[in-house]
């Protein structure tokens, strides 16, 4: 049975792949590319000798032909196979006007117009896919996204993924969103380049020791919220066999903006997520934006740990919002004592924001009447969005938030 996990090496740094792939995301100018390239020429190597194979834009046209001949053995073999691929995937109008601008597939491998290079490459990979039945092959593209339509980038995303169940390695780098959710599925898989050749990525078996120790340091982190002795047996379970999936499941739409965020705000419902689009597109989108702060919701104080402890775990300075509304139940308290004892224990990477009692009694805006969960967001829209009636609170609950980075980046 072939390891799940697989090593690239280069001297004493090591990467983890795990089943079969590896995306590498970061900005501009931070070297993704020359880190495909590191692979492509040897410096990181496999224990398993794979055949490597490179589909990089910046390649030279005789490059991609001798991968071809390399596949087909003869320039005839792949020159129909190009007609073939034309003719089988465009209807027959589109198939014809194609043919007649691109006469052979020499002219395509020439062809210098950027509206043909995904046209080029979703060809070459539908090539690897076909070569034969049993691959072992480290694939190496970059930016599969680039010049193609959103259909083509879907199509290339789903034949990576083909090429991928057949035993090949793929390593993608890329810019795009909808790349890294489509090929995305777990939390070992997506890379962080930084400048000075930094590279962040998760360690599973250390994060989800990290998480259960934070669990199992009392019994009543356990429990549900409407009852102090009733054991939680779902929470419980995913706590004692399923941390690494449920990570990666819930983690699956939001690890592209994760991995390129420096600091992280966490909040506890849905109350934040309206308040948090506010502040993004009303009070402060230039300070989020220029200080790569990005906000993310989750499920209940229950499910907040696993969010902020993988934050921590890559590095990521992080502000959680925790309503510590409930003074008198056992489980709450037990939550905001571990909050704290984390936060007194990872001072330069966690602070944690206490709402007392609520985000409600915060901004100021509670009714006469007891809110139902689903009326909370309502009410924070109407106050915010709506009305801009408590736009003065949020700027001070925003510039608080600030303060508290601005207090971690010192305490580096």
């Amino acid at each position: 049975m072939e390891e799940k996990v697989q090593i690239l090496q280069c001297q004493n740094q090591m990467i983890r792949i795990y089943d079969r792939l590896l995306i590498v995301v970061g900005n501009h100018g931070v070297g993704k590319t020359n880190f495909l390239h590191s692979i492509i020429d040897g410096t990181y190597r496999l224990k398993d000798e794979y055949q490597v194979v490179s589909l990089l834009l910046t390649e030279s046209t005789s490059l991609i032909r001798n991968l071809l001949i390399q596949l087909f053995q003869e320039e005839s073999q792949w020159d129909e196979k190009y007609s073939l691929y034309i003719q089988n995937h465009f209807s027959q109008n589109n198939a014809t006007q194609i043919l007649s601008r691109i006469a052979t597939a020499h002219d395509l491998l020439e062809a210098n117009s950027r509206n043909l290079l995904s046209l080029k490459r979703w060809i070459l990979i539908r090539m690897l896919l076909d070569v034969s039945e049993v691959q072992h092959r480290m694939i190496v593209i970059d930016e599969p996204e680039l010049a193609a339509h959103p259909l083509i980038v879907r199509e290339i995303c789903a034949l990576l993924n083909q090429l991928k169940e057949k035993g090949n390695i793929i390593v993608v780098a890329t810019n795009s969103e909808e790349v890294v959710s489509r090929l995305f599925v777990d939390i070992e898989q997506v890379i962080r380049l930084e400048k000075g050749k930094k590279i962040i990525q998760a360690n599973a078996e250390v994060l989800v020791k990290e998480i259960q120790s934070f669990y199992y340091q009392d019994p009543y982190l356990l429990r549900r919220f409407s009852s102090s002795n009733q054991l939680d047996i779902g929470l419980n379970n995913v706590v004692s066999q399923y941390i690494r999936i449920y990570l990666s499941s819930v983690l699956c739409k939001e690890i592209f903006m994760i991995m390129h965020a420096d600091r992280m705000i966490l909040g506890e419902g849905s109350s934040e997520d309206v308040l948090f689009d506010y502040i993004d597109q009303v009070i402060h989108p230039e300070w989020m934006r220029e200080n790569k702060v990005h906000y993310m919701g989750c499920l209940g104080k229950s499910t907040m740990p696993f969010y902020f402890l993988f934050f921590n775990h890559l590095g990521i300075q992080t502000v959680c919002l925790f309503d510590a509304d409930n003074d008198m139940n056992l489980v709450h308290v037990a939550y905001a004592n571990a909050f704290q004892n984390y936060e007194n224990e990872h001072k330069s990477l966690f602070t944690r924001m206490v709402l007392d009692p609520d985000l409600e009694h915060v901004l100021q805006i509670v009714p006469d009447y007891k809110l139902l969960a689903m009326e909370k967001p309502i009410n924070i829209y109407q106050y915010t969005f709506a009305t801009n009636a408590i736009k003065e609170k949020v700027c001070e609950l925003a510039n608080l938030m600030k303060l508290m980075f601005d207090g971690m980046e010192k305490e580096k």
